[in-house]
């Protein structure tokens, strides 16, 4: 199965290659505006993700669903454990461990200055809303989150660790969350 996999991934031209790998950080359904949003973020992806995406679904690397709000898309198992290796292989991990880390970083350091820290989640939430985020979107997020530390501190990665952290991210996406449903105060 790995071998056919691979000869699949090697027909994918460069930029299809860097979307298939980026998209193995999504451990579940997923929606169109969430790989947009996770996949190509910086602008740097050489390939619409909408085509990028329909492309592998074509290929019969990733499945879509028809809901009734929207279409999902998710990798069989085996075929996302290949496209996390390719991650891996391709460095992005590193990159966007990077990012994750720099973000993490600021909400810490701003624990201490909520008056500045909750307006920035509060426009982050605004700017995820304008990126098609939905409220339902927030829980995979969250768990994508939790595994990624979880795989980053090893054995650190304790159940009280990730209850914090668990509740950590409920607090923020919740601040996300409401910032979208109440109306900005105009001054």
């Amino acid at each position: 199965m790995r071998n056919a996999i691979g000869w699949s991934y090697q027909l994918l031209d460069t930029s299809e290659q860097m979307l298939f790998a980026r998209l193995a950080v999504f451990s579940g359904r997923f929606t169109m505006s969430a790989a947009e949003t996770g996949c190509n973020a910086d602008g740097d992806l050489p390939l619409a993700v909408v085509e990028g995406v329909q492309g592998l679904v074509d290929k019969s690397l990733l499945h879509h669903h028809l809901g009734d709000d929207a279409t999902t898309f998710t990798f069989l198992e085996t075929i996302r454990a290949y496209a996390f290796e390719c991650l891996m292989a391709r460095g992005d991990m590193q990159e966007q461990g990077r990012k994750l880390m720099q973000m993490l970083s600021v909400a810490v350091a701003g624990l201490t200055r909520l008056d500045t820290l909750v307006p920035a989640v509060e426009a982050l939430g605004r700017r995820h809303q304008g990126y098609g985020v939905k409220d339902e979107h927030y829980a995979t997020e969250g768990a994508a989150l939790l595994w990624t530390l979880g795989q980053g501190l090893g054995a650190e990665f304790t159940p009280d660790v990730e209850v914090a952290w668990s509740h950590a991210y409920g607090l923020l996406s919740g601040v996300m969350q409401n910032a979208v449903a109440v109306p900005m105060a105009v001054a």
